[in-house]
């Protein structure tokens, strides 16, 4: 279980793809790519990645959690 309470943000990268418009339908999916520990810390990489109607690439976006305790 996440304690978001004792989450820190880190880095955080993003790719982007087509234009967004009023009336696309956007789909966003998110994994967790890498799980670390390091001085009694978590270190969670998530990526996630939205897509248009047509599939098409909207954004791309890396980022680390860093959960404490």
């Amino acid at each position: 279980m996440v304690h978001f309470v004792l989450n820190a943000h880190g880095e955080q990268t993003f790719r982007y793809g087509e234009a967004v418009h009023p009336g696309d339908v956007l789909e966003t999916t998110g994994e967790i790519t890498d799980i670390r520990q390091k001085a009694g810390m978590d270190f969670l990489t998530v990526k996630s990645t939205t897509t248009n109607q047509h599939g098409r690439l909207v954004v791309e976006g890396t980022w680390v959690a860093v959960v404490r305790g």
